[in-house]
């Protein structure tokens, strides 16, 4: 399967987006990391900027996202992210398409692929250290990157 990774999506998504991040049954696998993460940062929306769809959060400036999309060029995942500090980037969002999560799967996880491809990144990113995601309410995993 091939996956592709892109930090822009154009505004034909929109649909696909609202699902994924609005409307996915996965969310109440995780939905108390999912409520400290709204609680502390602000809830996810989309907006458009010059055909490009953008997630903004209330309590962040400037949040980046990470989407994967298949074969087939359907939205199939996402990760929202931002660096809080010179060493470490918070994960404040995933969202994985059903059929590949890994209840559905036991060859192929999209998340941890989300999260290693994020992780490649922030190996180019002076100074990061650490990924944190939150996985319980009010608790960090703390992945190394170096």
């Amino acid at each position: 399967m091939t996956i592709k990774y892109t930090s822009k999506l154009s505004q034909e998504y929109i649909e696909q987006l609202e699902k994924l991040l609005y409307f996915n049954a996965q969310q109440r696998k995780v939905i108390n990391g999912i409520e400290s993460s709204i609680e502390k940062y602000g809830l996810p929306k989309i907006s458009i900027s010059d055909n490009t769809l953008i997630i903004t959060l209330d309590k962040i400036d400037y949040p980046q996202s990470l989407y994967a999309l298949n074969e087939n060029d359907e939205l199939i995942g996402l990760v929202i992210f931002f660096r809080e500090s010179l060493e470490n980037i918070v994960i404040l969002h995933i969202a994985i398409a059903e059929d590949f999560s890994l209840s559905n799967t036991k060859l192929y996880s999209l998340a941890i692929n989300l999260i290693e491809e994020l992780k490649n990144k922030a190996k180019n990113i002076k100074g990061i250290t650490t990924l944190s995601i939150y996985y319980k309410k009010d608790n960090l995993g703390k992945i190394k990157i170096k």
